[in-house]
């Protein structure tokens, strides 16, 4: 959460895997204005969650991955 709070301004999604499913957290995010897109553990009860904005998550963490390869790059 200090990351977040780091911010300068409320992000509209914050995107997050399901190890950071839980409601103190969720409502921590709706607190701050952001909305969590978070999809619920097996065991627990569906909770709002777009799916599109879950499904296209996987651009981030592609663009990460090809920073850490172009620094991989430059730096040799």
């Amino acid at each position: 959460m200090a990351l977040l709070d780091a911010l300068p301004h409320a992000s509209r999604y914050v995107v997050c895997d399901r190890g950071y499913a839980s409601n103190r957290f969720r409502e921590a995010l709706w607190d701050r204005g952001s909305r969590p897109v978070i999809p619920p553990k097996r065991s627990e009860p569906q909770v709002a969650c777009p799916k599109w904005a879950y499904r296209h998550g996987h651009l981030v963490e592609n663009l990460w991955a090809r920073l850490k390869e172009w620094r991989a790059v430059t730096t040799r």
